[in-house]
């Protein structure tokens, strides 16, 4: 660069000129490297922002293979990528760059030779300005270098791509005919590169296996009988199966609507949507029975389950729920429960006057001196009062299913009535210790007699359980000023995951490996139906082999305050 001035005598002549040569050279050769420099890092950004934009894996394979071609300035390039099959194994494809995919298409994978290896490893980045003079080439049959035919290369470079957690995903190869193209300053950002790809590829998987999943799910869904819907965090509907639509004649945007409400049975819809509200709230399976109707307007009864769909840090992200028509089972339940109604109003009566006789014997034989009738006839007694209990329960069944289940609601004191409870529970067992740990000092209004029966239910069940014996504990606790809260707590056998969704319905039984128990599985479908008609609720926490605390609440003011 010159700079020169002029000198004028006194009539304004040049008479001279000064200048001044600067050297720009090494300046220049700086403003080249940062503007390459910047372009590096703009074409970087851009990169970026365009493997993070894919999801589908194919698509990103692609795009990094083009974008880093371009970036290394390489004739072609191929990115050799491992996927795994639906038998879970893993295949070595390859996307190109620059070339004909028929140009390779005849060639094998590239192998893990001497030259390959530290590569397909995760190892190192190898770079060479003329491959074909590295030590480690040629020395693999059966080419023995590039098989015939293949495109000429010199200059060559390799790169791993490896996963956040290490695991080689694969390795993008670039080649030039010419020789000493690449520079040794490109390998930290093509390296950069690659990690953002490892990441971006294994975002792409997981949003592929993701798309695999539901699309399986959605195949299964369509072509089963039951009703199958998914369903947001805050209970709108994203999915509804083909059995829906036929059964209810909706559209997903009329369910959207809640269009699928109106069909509802006026007498369900208030209990199951409050079922619905609070295991939404509370993250807990719903299940419930409920009438439904149908397009041409006739009613049948379903039972519809929902379970939450959980992310890896097991929040709630969905829900789906399944719908199964069981109107024929009901029908059947009913006919099942009809009979049991009569059969037990039929044994109620001859069992009365075998009672009657059995404690005139009781009487007679109290004096007597043969020690054994004293106690067969104790023993025939006691089994008399279980068959009476059950043939009770039998009617509850009864008058619950045919909505006779009566309640009379008065005002006693709670504290009263849990003291009575576990003192006369208390003198059945010799190697249990009930305890009443957490007392309230209130007054509620609820049916005595049907809460003392589920009362009793609940330690029955506790010492049932609990054949080693141990500790029961009860305790009563007040909630919000608004609700009584009762649980017992044993150390018994527990209930299996399996079994807790099921545990209220009417005649399951527990059962394990090694004991089988006695009952017929209805006394905590009797106390659940009991506590409903209380607006309580009534829930279970258990761990198998640690025991089990049942629990319910009702409103101390009672449902007519």
């Amino acid at each position: 660069f010159t700079r020169a001035k002029g000198y004028h005598d006194d009539d304004q002549n040049i008479i001279g000129y000064a200048g001044l040569v600067t050297e720009l050279t090494k300046k220049a050769k700086e403003q080249d490297v940062m503007k390459h420099k910047n372009q590096q890092l703009e074409s970087l950004n851009k990169i970026s922002k365009t493997i993070s934009s894919k999801l589908k894996l194919d698509e990103l394979v692609q795009e990094v293979t083009d974008i880093t071609t371009q970036f290394v300035g390489a004739e072609f390039g191929a990115f050799f990528y491992n996927v795994k099959n639906e038998a879970g194994e893993f295949l070595t494809l390859y996307n190109l760059s620059g070339a004909d995919k028929n140009s390779f298409a005849k060639f094998p994978i590239p192998r893990k030779t001497e030259l390959f290896a530290p590569t397909y490893n995760g190892v190192e980045t190898v770079i060479s300005d003329d491959i074909t003079k590295d030590n480690r080439y040629g020395k693999s049959a059966p080419h023995f270098g590039m098989p015939k035919g293949h495109l000429p290369v010199k200059s060559y470079l390799a790169v791993p791509v490896v996963s956040p957690g290490g695991e080689p995903i694969g390795s993008l190869l670039f080649g030039h005919k010419k020789i000493g193209v690449f520079n040794k300053d490109i390998i930290p950002l093509i390296e950069g590169i690659a990690s953002q790809s490892a990441i971006a590829i294994e975002n792409a998987r997981l949003f592929t296996e993701k798309e695999v999943s539901e699309s399986n799910f959605r195949m299964l869904a369509e072509s089963i009988p039951q009703i199958v819907a998914i369903i947001s965090q805050d209970g709108i509907p994203e999915y509804v199966n083909k059995r829906y639509t036929e059964y209810t004649g909706l559209s997903l945007d009329d369910a959207k609507a809640g269009k699928g409400r109106e069909l509802v049975h006026p007498d369900d819809l208030e209990e199951l949507i409050g079922n619905f509200e609070d295991a939404l709230k509370n993250g807990n399976n719903f299940k419930h029975e409920f009438r439904f109707r149908r397009n041409d307007g006739v009613y049948k009864w379903h039972l519809t389950r929902m379970a939450p769909i959980k992310d890896s840090e097991d929040n709630i992200v969905k829900w789906v729920t399944a719908t199964t028509d069981i109107d024929e089972h009901k029908k059947q339940e009913e006919k099942k429960d009809e009979f049991m109604g009569i059969a037990s109003h039929e044994l109620k009566t001859p069992l009365t006057s075998i009672k009657a006789y059995m404690q005139l014997i009781q009487r007679s034989t109290k004096n007597a001196e043969d020690d054994k009738l004293v106690h067969y006839v104790s023993k025939a007694n006691d089994n008399i009062d279980k068959l009476e209990a059950i043939i009770s329960d039998l009617l509850d069944i009864s008058k619950i299913q045919s909505g006779k289940l009566e309640m009379s609601f008065s005002d006693f004191d709670f504290n009263t009535l849990v003291e009575e409870v576990y003192e006369g529970i208390q003198l059945t067992t010799y190697h249990h210790q009930i305890i009443n740990e957490d007392k309230v000092d209130t007054v509620v209004n609820a049916d005595r007699q049907r809460i003392e029966q589920v009362m009793v239910n609940f330690l029955s069940n506790a010492i049932k359980y609990s054949p080693d014996g141990g500790k029961i504990t009860i305790r009563s606790k007040i909630k919000n000023d608004e609700f009584i809260e009762f649980s017992v707590t044993d150390e018994g056998i527990g209930i299996s995951e399996d079994n807790l969704n099921f545990i209220f319905d009417k005649y399951f039984r527990v059962h394990t490996d090694n004991k089988e128990f006695s009952g017929v599985g209805i006394g905590l479908y009797i106390s659940s139906e009991i506590i409903k008609r209380h607006s309580g609720k009534i829930w279970v926490e258990s761990k198998e082999g640690e025991g089990s605390t049942f629990f319910f609440q009702i409103p101390i003011r009672g449902i007519n305050e």
